[in-house]
């Protein structure tokens, strides 16, 4: 048997600094409220996956959830102290009009809040995403606009990270149909200059996790002993 030398560089991929600005998670990862329900193979969701309101009362005289059974709490991690954004990666019934089933009660601010507080401090609506095409797609509920739609209600949404760590974050219930598919975090001024489309993009692939070390040691090792057998 020859002795074959085998050049193999191994490339370690560094976690990204700019990626610490764009904080995305799935939103079925949550601790979801009963009267939440997971819905699988939605539209082109990302992970094959959303979140769905069912039971929901539809009583639109308050801008926080009607119980605890409407919330859904999430630990969001933070690498980096900054202020951002909230985006929502949505969809809609099609079945209903354009301005019915597209609504959100969002957490104004970190922590587990009460769900009888109508403080607009504690709990916010966002309403009227309209949404034309059978498909999800991303609002920057912060800035109040998004790639095809504008105008929905809204009070400040933007949140101060002061230290790096984790949060609790929050979202109700308000209106059956809405689809939920991602919320992110992102730094205010991180798409500064960007189109829609490659904001959007970026969030994407902000949902795609990377390789572990240990994953690409793995395949290494996989691929170098393949080079031992065949020589």
């Amino acid at each position: 048997m020859k002795n074959i030398p085998i050049n193999l560089t191994i490339f370690f991929t560094l976690p990204s600094l700019a990626g610490a600005a764009i904080v995305s998670f799935e939103a079925e990862s949550g601790s979801l409220g009963s009267a939440f329900t997971i819905e699988n193979g939605a539209l082109n969701a990302s992970g094959d996956a959303a979140i769905v309101p069912i039971d929901i009362n539809d009583d639109f005289t308050t801008d926080q959830p009607t119980s605890a059974a409407h919330v859904v709490t999430y630990n969001v991690t933070f690498d980096t102290a900054d202020t951002y954004d909230l985006w929502f990666r949505v969809g809609t019934d099609r079945g209903s009009a354009i301005n019915s089933q597209d609504s959100v009660f969002t957490a104004a601010r970190f922590g587990v809040i009460d769900t009888t507080s109508d403080s607009p401090a504690d709990w916010t609506s966002m309403n009227r995403f309209r949404i034309t095409q059978d498909e999800f797609i991303w609002f920057n509920v912060s800035a109040g606009d998004a790639p095809t739609s504008s105008g929905y209600n809204r009070n400040s949404t933007t949140f101060n990270v002061a230290a790096a760590g984790d949060q609790t974050w929050q979202l109700g219930g308000r209106e059956e149909n809405f689809r939920i598919d991602a919320i992110a975090f992102v730094s205010t001024n991180e798409f500064d200059g960007l189109t829609a489309l490659e904001a959007t993009s970026r969030l994407d692939a902000s949902l795609i996790p990377e390789p572990s070390s240990t994953m690409l040691l793995g395949l290494v090792s996989i691929a170098l002993l393949g080079r031992r057998r065949r020589a």
